[in-house]
């Protein structure tokens, strides 16, 4: 439901309207655009990215606080951070397109 609000002279709009119009505000003002719903929407290949993003997350949730700090100087010459790092090295290991 879109919420409107009428102020002394001015229309002010967010959210969809009947399921095909939806308002917005970006930095250059307010705009109107049809909504369109995302194409290709959970496709096997999504699914497979997914999972291997969680099982990432997985391990690393499951390292030590020494474990994760080992990763630090390789981040550090990266200009990463621990994780992004961690993730790049198991990235290749957890998923197979």
């Amino acid at each position: 439901m879109a919420r409107i609000k009428l102020p002394c002279f001015s229309l002010e709009a967010h959210g969809k309207i009947a399921g095909c119009l939806v308002f917005a505000t970006n930095r250059w003002g307010q705009y109107v655009k049809i909504l369109t719903p995302p194409r290709y929407t959970n496709t096997e290949a999504q699914k497979k990215v997914k999972h291997a993003y969680g099982q990432i997350g997985a391990l690393w949730r499951a390292l030590t606080p020494e474990q994760k700090e080992a990763y630090r100087p390789k981040a550090i010459r990266l200009h990463m951070n621990p994780f992004n790092v961690f993730f790049k090295e198991k990235w290749p290991d957890v998923y197979t397109p």
